[in-house]
């Protein structure tokens, strides 16, 4: 029977999600994680005349130093783990979030396989869109992104990861790939809020990690 998947509905913000094909590392190093921000930035601009792999490394950085002219999607949050990844997601235009991933995950697959020199898929099928529909829910998925690598034991202090949005939360800096504008504005725009909101959960958040890997060691 064949899967059924719900529409995606333009103006309104979805949890979005996907793993290695097999579970497998989709970043091996800084180097690939970097190529993957830089190539979900190019892909923000509904129109693009050539693809990122056929750009200069200069063409890349002038390109990625511009706001996108005419953006299929707004991201809001984002974090970048061993084996998957995570993006809060605006959809601006119709079938945008769709058109995004397609190009932008196809170009990292091609790149990612002609640099360790393998063939086939990468991601395990379909990329997931939850919807979100409130702010609470939204704000509880801020704080889930965030604190996931200290969650999951990848660093002992917040500030110590950079492959998610979290650092530009706290220093309140938006960029081309990232609009933190919604996010912040719980928090009034103040960067010790946002910090102490996540600071407050952190250890709890953890403990239920453990507890979760706990029980299914047990099965």
């Amino acid at each position: 029977m064949a899967v059924r998947h719900e529409s995606i509905i333009t103006g309104e913000v979805y949890h979005v999600f996907n793993r290695g094909v097999e579970k497998r590392d989709l970043f091996i190093d800084d180097v690939d994680r970097q190529h993957f921000l830089d190539v979900l930035s190019f892909y923000l601009d509904e129109v693009q005349a050539t693809r990122f792999s056929f750009l200069t490394t200069k063409q890349r950085q002038r390109m990625l130093q511009k706001m996108p002219t005419h953006p299929r999607v707004e991201i809001l949050a984002y974090c970048l783990m061993g084996n998957h990844f995570h993006l809060i997601i605006r959809q601006l235009g119709d079938e945008g979030i769709r058109r995004f991933l397609h190009r932008a995950l196809n170009s990292y697959a091609r790149y990612f396989n002609t640099r360790y020199e393998r063939v086939g898929a990468l991601f395990q099928g379909r990329f997931r869109a939850v919807r979100v529909t409130s702010d609470a829910q939204l704000l509880h998925l801020i704080r889930y992104l965030h604190l996931n690598p200290y969650v999951s034991h990848l660093v002992e202090t917040l500030d110590s990861y950079t492959w998610s949005s979290h650092p530009l939360y706290a220093a309140q800096r938006e960029t081309r790939l990232v609009r933190i504008t919604q996010g912040m504005s719980f928090f009034d725009n103040d960067p010790e809020r946002y910090r102490k909101f996540l600071e407050d959960y952190q250890e709890y958040a953890r403990s239920l990690h453990l507890l979760r890997d706990i029980a299914e060691q047990s099965r």
